[in-house]
């Protein structure tokens, strides 16, 4: 399963429990923009979730290095005090009804803290034993990170 896939799945998944997508990134093929993924919010209490995503990897040395890429991708994006001063592309922002692309990044900047937010891995199965020998559950309850392990049949929930 390749990237575009999972993050699709991983997408489809939250916006199915009432999140709605407010960035997407370009398909890969499309030639890959630095940052996460997508960002999906909720309203009333104002919450976000970063999602950065990998598809499969072949060896254990590139599935390191994926997972490693995936998390320091959603560690940059935390923000303890200030809300998060969005790097992404702006047209690349899904304006909707009620929001234009510059009102969802005015929204990141101002509610868009760790307190509002979980950070998202979404990987694929064969990634599981990295994540288990890789990261901490303790820091990634600390610092609001969760892993989903997507498949063609299911997305599912890391838990620990």
């Amino acid at each position: 399963m390749n990237e575009d896939e999972v993050l699709n799945r991983a997408v489809a998944s939250y916006t199915a429990q009432g999140w709605v997508l407010i960035y997407k990134t370009r398909p890969i093929a499309d030639g890959a923009i630095g940052g996460v993924d997508a960002i999906l919010m909720k309203q009333n209490p104002w919450r976000f979730t970063f999602i950065d995503a990998k598809g499969s990897a072949e060896t254990k040395e590139k599935r390191s290095g994926g997972f490693t890429n995936c998390l320091g991708a959603l560690l940059k994006r935390i923000r303890l005090e200030h809300g998060y001063t969005s790097n992404e592309a702006v047209d690349r922002f899904v304006p909707s009804g009620d929001f234009t692309a510059e009102d969802y990044r005015e929204r990141l900047v101002e509610h868009g803290t760790h307190k509002n937010s979980e950070y998202v891995l979404a990987l694929t199965p064969d990634m599981r034993q990295t994540v288990i020998t890789a990261l901490d559950p303790a820091l990634a309850a600390l610092l609001h990170i969760s892993v989903v392990l997507v498949s063609d049949t299911s997305v599912d929930k890391m838990q620990w």
